[in-house]
């Protein structure tokens, strides 16, 4: 049995939830607060818990506080109607992020992530794999492999995702934000509008005096680059030579 606390000042929101998670035998809801701080005494006074289900937005204090100090056995499930916090939550360790109203198609995927996740104790990260990293997109939150990503384009304040498993990929983030936060090192910005992940680089090719061919490793997609970008390409590659 998982033992639930729901933690939301809106009384429809908790009473929604509630109503949803009793379709689900494996879930005992044991307990719910409207406050960071009532939801504190309640897991310091009242039954053991499992996991969270938790807003963000309430009055007082946001509900990313509750992660202060808090049992690292206890998981966590945002529940928020604003899907700009996932990066924030998925690094403060929460197992999954829903987007109100939830769907009990949606809870269903959540209610199977915690019964794996308690049948095989791991740190919650694990749930995202070894290297898959959580990115909103117009649909909600996809989690990616930063080795399946080729290169990253701007499109206004959003970014395009060229991938060689798959199609290109709008993502609500800017490309500063992509270069202050890469998924891993190697990826780095070639010019104004363009970030490339170099561990994927197979080779430069020259086609005229203003454009270069950019071959990546295990695909048959390829990235046209301007002279400028060729040659910082060019300048990134041979300083990492041994």
């Amino acid at each position: 049995m998982i033992r639930a606390l729901l933690v939301d000042d809106e009384y429809t929101a908790v009473r929604w939830l509630a109503e949803l998670l009793s379709e689900f035998p494996a879930v005992q809801v044991v307990g719910t607060a409207t406050s960071v701080a009532q939801a504190q005494t309640l897991l310091h006074e009242a039954h053991p818990v499992d996991v969270i289900f938790l807003d963000i937005n309430m009055p007082r204090r946001p509900g990313f506080e509750l992660f202060v100090n808090l049992d690292p056995q206890i998981r966590v499930v945002m529940v928020t109607a604003h899907e700009n916090h996932a990066i924030h939550a998925y690094d403060l360790g929460a197992v999954d992020y829903l987007l109100k109203p939830v769907s009990s198609e949606r809870l269903s995927l959540t209610i199977q992530r915690l019964t794996h996740l308690f049948a095989t104790p791991q740190p919650p990260q694990t749930l995202l794999g070894p290297q898959r990293i959580p990115l909103p997109t117009a649909q909600g939150i996809a989690l990616f492999d930063p080795d399946q990503i080729l290169w990253i384009v701007a499109r206004e304040n959003h970014s395009v995702l060229y991938r060689a498993d798959d199609e290109p990929l709008v993502i609500k983030r800017s490309l500063s934000e992509w270069e202050q936060k890469p998924p891993t090192p190697s990826f780095v910005r070639i010019d104004r509008s363009t970030i490339v992940n170099l561990q994927r680089i197979h080779a430069v090719r020259w086609r005229t005096a203003d454009e270069s061919i950019l071959e990546f490793s295990a695909t048959d997609k390829r990235l046209s680059l301007g002279r400028a970008a060729a040659t910082r390409l060019r300048r990134l590659l041979t300083s990492q030579e041994p």
